[in-house]
């Protein structure tokens, strides 16, 4: 499906699946300072075998940019707010 829209954009797919965009998503939010359980909550993940690494991949990223540069582009970019997305996945589930 993933490929289908990034086509259909004009937009080259360069292998990406909606596996990367929860990747990195994870990635983000923990470079936002979530915890894993926040994240693993949040995004539905059935497991911490596999978010467990992404999450830390994304810790250390922002620790090296926090020493390097003194910030990370993330927060200029999408800072994850948990306590917003919490409060749709409740409503969601109301809905339905």
């Amino acid at each position: 499906m993933i490929k289908k829209l990034f086509k259909k954009a004009g937009l080259a797919h360069n292998g990406y699946t909606s596996h990367s965009f929860r990747r990195t998503g994870a990635h983000w939010a923990a470079r936002c300072g979530l915890d894993i359980m926040e994240i693993k909550d949040i995004g539905r993940w059935e497991s911490l075998l596999h978010l467990g690494r992404y999450v830390s991949e994304g810790k250390q990223y922002h620790e090296r940019r926090m020493k390097e540069n003194g910030d990370d582009p993330i927060d200029e970019f999408w800072v994850f707010n948990k306590l917003t997305q919490l409060t749709t996945m409740e409503s969601m589930k109301e809905s339905q």
